[in-house]
């Protein structure tokens, strides 16, 4: 079986360079397509000039997945975001699990890159939530068969929750798995604007998720 990562991307023209480096260690083997949604910072040369292939030609980051999986040629598809680092052995621990015909998704761990007790509090959640009902979002590095991939129709063309959305769908078709390796995702977001206050707004966005919201492509949605 082999593995294509596809990583949407805008504006991440400083993390190109460590994302190169980092998927040649934990995942040699794997093709890997940069999707850059339009970046004005020279994320697309840069991924070039690190030996990235660089796809372009749409915005957003459900069609940015959507394109990437039509561009590649891999039997297992990862969905990674460009600010996530994957556990050491990420490309054995996809084909080991998804090798069980019985899971129909599966995604890493969560963890940040700092720590403290705010952001501690937001991990803590997360796992929680994985216990009670795997329910991985994109920044676990979500992963399945491209057959599952293609019998869903890929990501819906939403503004955000797209993760959540496919994940939802996928639960029809078998189990979703989270492994206990983690995936290591950036808190500058979190820093930046609070971590309990993002929280709250994931949560908030969830909810309405939950109870019936679909957000149109068009609408914009804070993420």
């Amino acid at each position: 079986m082999t593995l294509s990562i596809i990583v949407p991307t805008l504006r991440e023209a400083g993390r190109m360079h460590g994302l190169a480096e980092h998927l040649a260690r934990v995942a040699p083997d794997a093709e890997v397509l940069v999707v850059d949604g339009g970046s004005d910072d020279g994320t697309a040369e840069a991924a070039a000039a690190v030996g990235l292939r660089v796809q372009a030609g749409c915005r957003g980051r459900a069609q940015q997945m959507n394109l990437g999986a039509e561009k590649t040629s891999g039997d297992l598809l990862l969905f990674l975001h460009a600010d996530t680092l994957l556990p050491a052995g990420a490309e054995h621990m996809v084909e080991q699990t998804l090798a069980d015909a019985g899971v129909a998704l599966g995604a890493f761990g969560f963890r940040f890159d700092e720590r403290g007790l705010r952001i501690g509090f937001v991990e803590f959640g997360a796992r929680f939530r994985n216990v009670v009902r795997p329910t991985p979002f994109g920044d676990q590095g979500i992963f399945m068969r491209r057959e599952v991939f293609e019998a869903l129709g890929g990501f819906a063309p939403m503004p955000v929750m797209e993760d959540l959305e496919l994940v939802e769908r996928a639960r029809r078709l078998g189990r979703i798995v989270v492994r206990l390796e983690p995936a290591v995702t950036s808190a500058r977001r979190y820093m930046e604007r609070g971590p309990l206050r993002l929280m709250l707004r994931h949560w908030w966005l969830s909810a309405r998720f939950f109870t019936g919201w679909r957000p149109d492509p068009d609408e914009v949605v804070p993420r």
